[in-house]
């Protein structure tokens, strides 16, 4: 990790469709890697029942990436999921407290 990396966490809401949530998971994968983001750790959260209906989905996968990058990357992987159909909601954080030394 370079002193201008920081490190992040994608929070991506997936539909509830086992296959349609295999296939988004592994495209954000691939934005990720293709930004040149170092992906750290990932992390299932479950199916959860969503606070309103996206898109009529009801219930939502959840998934958590950690990752390394530089600030502009963050910003462009924000831009490229925004557009991604197979992603109902994300997020993206710069983590304060450091889960890598």
């Amino acid at each position: 990790m370079s002193q201008k990396d920081s490190q992040y966490e994608i929070t991506c809401i997936f539909y509830s469709d086992t296959s349609k949530f295999h296939a988004g998971r592994d495209q954000v994968r691939e934005v990720i890697k293709k930004l040149g983001m170092k992906i750290a750790g990932e992390e299932y959260m479950g199916l959860k029942e969503l606070a309103y209906p996206i898109e009529k989905e009801k219930q939502g996968n959840y998934f958590l990436y950690k990752v390394i990058s530089r600030p502009e990357d963050a910003h462009r992987v924000r831009s490229e999921l925004r557009h991604n159909t197979s992603v109902l909601r994300m997020m993206v954080i710069k983590c304060e407290e450091l889960w890598l030394t």
